[in-house]
């Protein structure tokens, strides 16, 4: 879930340990000097708990915006799952959820980066959702200066 690796298939599981890294890496609690951080770490146990029940809340609006109708429903991440577990949603579906999940893991401690992370996640969404987000499009005459004399 990189940012600088190649898209998956949409049909590969996703383990839930890319999830959760991509996730932290999201809200830069990832690692500290290279070393991944441990779960015993300052809150980083919270913020690891929380991570399935928000990848669920996004995969819902998700499957709800992008394919309302689409059978059957995603996967859903068990609470408390192990790194080993495979998600079975679209890999693209995944890596949207993954900053909604950050989002509100940072919504309290930074409502600017809670807001920058939203925002990338709304982004996401709409291209998954292949609807027009904005018309782009010249602008003529907005001052209608006079141009005759006088």
């Amino acid at each position: 879930m990189e940012r600088k690796r190649e898209r998956k298939p949409e049909t590969e599981m996703i383990p839930y340990a890319e999830i959760k890294r991509f996730t932290l890496e999201l809200i830069d609690r990832h690692s500290v000097a290279g070393e991944t951080v441990s779960p015993a770490y300052n809150n980083q146990s919270d913020y690891i708990g929380r991570i399935p029940n928000l990848i669920n809340a996004a995969l819902t609006q998700i499957a709800l915006t992008v394919s309302p109708a689409r059978e059957p429903p995603p996967g859903r991440l068990p609470v408390g799952a192990a790194d080993a577990y495979e998600l079975d949603a679209p890999y693209p579906w995944a890596q949207c959820a993954c900053y909604y999940a950050a989002a509100y893991l940072v919504m309290d401690d930074s409502e600017f980066a809670y807001a920058a992370l939203m925002n990338e996640y709304e982004a996401f969404l709409r291209r998954l959702s292949g609807r027009i987000s904005a018309e782009f499009a010249d602008i003529r005459e907005a001052y209608a200066f006079p141009t005759g004399g006088g």
